[in-house]
């Protein structure tokens, strides 16, 4: 019936969680590491497509304002942070969007 079958060590242990990603390398809508940030002219950075379907439910609105409306889409990346999340994960990932 094999229930006399070695269980993997992998299987038998849990996974170890990783460190905890800094709250300043994540995005404020979904809570996920910066891969594409990009700041608006509010001055705060999002990720690029958290704020693009934030906005197809609510067209330029400030996400962390009182859902004030935003003068313009504009967004510019974010070099600044996208070097701070590149070095916390210890250099450049090997794929962008």
């Amino acid at each position: 019936d094999g229930s006399d079958a070695a269980v993997p060590a992998a299987a038998a242990s849990p996974a170890l969680p990783g460190p905890e990603e800094p709250e300043d390398l994540t995005c404020p809508i979904s809570a996920c590491l910066y891969r594409d940030p990009v700041m608006l002219v509010s001055g705060h950075t999002f990720e690029r497509m958290s704020i693009v379907e934030f906005w197809r439910r609510r067209p330029l609105a400030n996400p962390l304002g009182t859902g004030e409306r935003l003068r313009t889409a504009q967004m510019i990346i974010n070099y600044g942070c996208r070097s701070q999340v590149d070095s916390w994960l210890g250099g450049p990932p090997r794929h962008r969007p």
